[in-house]
C-alpha cells in the first residue's frame, strides 16, 4: 500500500498504557494490528514513551472520586483544543474509546471539522457508578442520555464489544 493511500486515524482515549484495564489492551491491541496499514496517531495522557505517532495530554482527578481513580490507575485526560484541532486537521477518521471529557470534546470537534468519527462503547454507566459506591437506577438512566447524546449519537458508527454494551 502506498504512503498516500494510508487512512490517517486518531485513536482518542483517557489512558493507553493501564495493562490491567479492558478497554486499553483492546485498543493496543486494535492499534497494532491497524497500524500494519494506516497511520494510527494514539491521543492520551501520559509520556510519549518512545512512540512518535502518541500525542500526549495531561491527565486530571476529579477532587471527588480522585483515591478511588487512582487505586483503579485511571486519569482523566484535559482536553487541550489547540492540540485536538491539530490532530483533527490531520485525521482522515476519529476513534473514540471513552465517553468522558476528552472523548466529548474530540467528537464535537470531529463533527465540526466534518471528520467521520467511530467510538466504541467501554463504559457502562452501572459499572462507574459501582466503583464510587453509588447505586441509583436514576443516574444510571441520567448517564446513559448523556453518553447518547454527547458522544454516540454523533458518532457515525458505535462500536459495542460485549453484549451488555450493546
Amino acid at each position: 500500500m502506498d504512503k498516500l493511500d494510508k487512512i490517517k486515524v486518531a485513536m482518542v482515549l483517557d489512558v493507553y498504557d493501564d495493562l490491567s484495564n479492558g478497554a486499553v489492551v483492546s485498543t493496543r491491541r486494535f492499534v497494532h494490528h491497524l497500524r500494519e496499514k494506516h497511520d494510527v496517531k494514539v491521543v492520551t495522557i501520559g509520556d510519549q514513551n518512545g512512540d512518535k505517532d502518541r500525542i500526549t495530554l495531561p491527565g486530571f482527578y476529579p477532587p471527588i472520586v480522585k483515591n478511588v481513580m487512582q487505586k483503579m490507575e485511571f486519569q482523566f485526560a484535559w482536553p487541550k483544543r489547540r492540540i485536538l484541532e491539530k490532530v483533527m486537521a490531520e485525521t482522515d477518521i476519529l476513534h473514540n474509546q471513552f465517553s468522558f471529557l476528552l472523548g466529548i470534546r474530540t467528537v464535537k470537534l470531529a463533527r465540526k471539522k466534518g471528520v467521520p468519527v467511530v467510538s466504541t462503547f467501554h463504559v457502562q454507566p452501572e459499572n462507574m457508578l459501582y466503583n464510587v459506591g453509588i447505586k441509583s437506577p436514576f443516574l444510571v438512566k441520567l448517564i446513559y442520555r448523556f453518553f447518547l447524546r454527547t458522544v454516540y449519537n454523533r458518532s457515525d458508527a458505535v462500536i459495542c464489544p460485549s453484549p451488555f454494551s450493546e
